[in-house]
């Protein structure tokens, strides 16, 4: 397996960033989980330094593709021999699909897209909670959220089925796999007594990351959505935490949900399925 230098990648990262204005994702959530199998990931090293990086994510039964090369080593083909080089077609056969992800503001992320077989797939955009523009009012009571454990795969996969149309087995698998510690991430969403959506809280430094918020489609229109994250707002806020989430914008009911929140756009990240030549 590969063994990740934690210090080279944030180094490289770093230099990407301040030389291109930008700030990259790279899952760094999924890159320190030991139980994820880094061996996926490809580097490459000129004289015994870091220049380029090639994050693979197995997603809900997609694989999802970002990088970065260093800003002196580009333009040598070196990202996309490590494409070639990293997706097999054997391999490509194992999931639904495979997408590269981008910065919508990343010009050589762009560039490098343009040279590739790929179509463009949706637009996912991170957003920063805003104190002063919560509008949040009228909360449902009644609301409570529980720490998700291993027993809770199967509930938290059909939500997941439910909410996204995720594939039902590979989210399980995914679900499956997760350590205690990141299964405890997951939160169910308690109405009533009765289980009725989930959210996902991952915390890293001085962020909290929300992900995988869903009700189920039974309870939606009740408020509930509007009072869980009015909950995990104060939660994280209190916490000292700045509180982030992604939404496709293809979600209005999400995105006007967020904005009534507080929570301001801060970058976009385009997906685009790779089309394996």
């Amino acid at each position: 397996m590969l063994r990740l230098n934690v210090d080279e990648l944030q180094e490289l990262q770093a230099i990407c960033e301040q030389h291109d204005q930008i700030d990259l994702k790279l899952n760094w959530d999924m890159l320190l989980n030991p139980e994820e199998d880094n061996s996926l990931h490809l580097v490459e090293y000129r004289e015994g330094r870091l220049i380029a990086f090639l994050g693979k994510y197995v997603i809900g039964g997609s694989m999802e593709i970002c990088g970065m090369v260093h800003p002196d080593f580009r333009r040598q083909g070196i990202f996309t021999r490590l494409l070639k080089n990293g997706i097999t077609r054997e391999e490509a056969t194992k999931y639904s699909s495979i997408l590269l992800n981008t910065l919508a503001a990343s010009a050589s992320g762009q560039a490098f897209l343009k040279t590739v077989s790929c179509s463009y797939s949706f637009t996912e955009y991170q957003m920063q909670y805003v104190a002063t523009e919560n509008k949040l009012s009228s909360v449902r009571p009644g609301i409570s959220l529980r720490t998700a454990t291993q027993e809770d795969a199967v509930l938290l996969s059909q939500l997941d089925e439910d909410g996204f149309q995720c594939n039902y087995e590979q989210t399980l698998q995914d679900f499956e796999r997760l350590s205690p510690k990141d299964m405890a991430e997951n939160e169910l969403i308690i109405a009533d007594g009765q289980i009725v959506g989930k959210i996902r809280v991952s915390r890293l430094e001085e962020r909290s990351w929300v992900y995988g918020f869903v009700i189920h489609s039974r309870y939606r229109g009740e408020g509930i959505g509007r009072a869980v994250l009015e909950q995990v707002i104060a939660r994280e806020y209190a916490a000292g935490h700045s509180i982030w989430l992604d939404v496709a914008i293809e979600n209005p009911a999400a995105m006007k949900l967020y904005e009534t929140a507080g929570f301001q756009l801060r970058s976009a990240q385009d997906y685009l399925t790779y089309v394996f030549a």
